[in-house]
C-alpha cells in the first residue's frame, strides 16, 4: 500500500501508519518519523509516539 496519492497532510499519514503498526504489533511503544519532499520550499518532519498507555506524544 502506498500513501504517495492519497490526499491527506503528512502528520496524518504519520498518524495512519503509526496507528496501523502499533494495533498490529502491539508493542509497549512505537515511534513514526516522517521525512517528505519539501512542498512549496518548506520541509516537513512530522513524528508521533504511541504507547501501551494510549498516551500520545505528537511532534
Amino acid at each position: 500500500f502506498s500513501f504517495r496519492n492519497k490526499g491527506e497532510f503528512s502528520e496524518d499519514s504519520v498518524n495512519c501508519i503509526a496507528r496501523d503498526l502499533f494495533q498490529f504489533l502491539q508493542p509497549k511503544w512505537l515511534e513514526v518519523r516522517g521525512e517528505f519532499w519539501p512542498r512549496g520550499g518548506i520541509a516537513i518532519k512530522p513524528s508521533v509516539r504511541l504507547t501501551g498507555e494510549g498516551s500520545t506524544n505528537q511532534t
